[in-house]
């Protein structure tokens, strides 16, 4: 069987239209991967009054700026506050900005006296070249009074009947994995 040579250019132009996306697909997400910058909480679990700051890891050379927005997404309504590390001491405030928010040489977050009001998410977006990365660290202010506190839970642990709260102290706890817990 003889196939016309158009139609077999044809067939070649889409197959190697597949193949360039499908490669190009792959290279995205090879450079996806290992995009989002971690944030530590210093400290870990706030209280009315202290000062909080969020530490990203990772500050890549050459850097342009990093931007803090309160909220989990990079909206600008949201910017609280963006550094330029070139320029140093320079940062413009956002429509977000409180006045108890600065950032410092390594783009962290610096709040003075935190107060319940700036519990929520943070996320951090920053710019060098070839890389945009962004980070997202949620917190709240401590609001019980912990007496007991568990480091480590293998058993089932019941408190005396003058307890009536327990804190868990461990690091790298997320979201989704906390639990309430009564005294029955």
């Amino acid at each position: 069987i003889e196939v016309p040579m158009q139609s077999t250019r044809r067939g070649l132009g889409r197959l190697s239209l597949l193949l360039f996306s499908i490669l190009v697909s792959c290279f995205l997400l090879s450079q996806a991967q290992g995009n989002t910058i971690p944030i530590t909480l210093d400290p870990l679990v706030p209280k009315q009054g202290q000062n909080v700051t969020l530490t990203p890891k990772g500050m890549p050379a050459g850097m342009f700026s990093c931007n803090w927005f309160r909220g989990a997404k990079t909206d600008m309504n949201q910017l609280i506050i963006t550094y330029y590390p070139s320029a140093p001491n320079k940062s413009v405030k956002g429509l977000a900005y409180t006045g108890h928010e600065a950032v410092d040489a390594n783009c962290s977050l610096l709040i003075s006296n935190f107060s319940r009001t700036y519990s929520g998410n943070y996320t951090i977006l920053w710019y060098a070249p070839g890389i945009v990365q962004t980070g997202n660290v949620y917190f709240t202010e401590n609001l019980l009074p912990c007496k007991v506190f568990i480091l480590l839970i293998g058993f089932r642990t019941v408190l005396s009947s003058r307890h009536t709260t327990f804190c868990i102290a461990k690091l790298g706890v997320w979201r989704g994995q906390a639990h309430s817990f009564f005294n029955d």
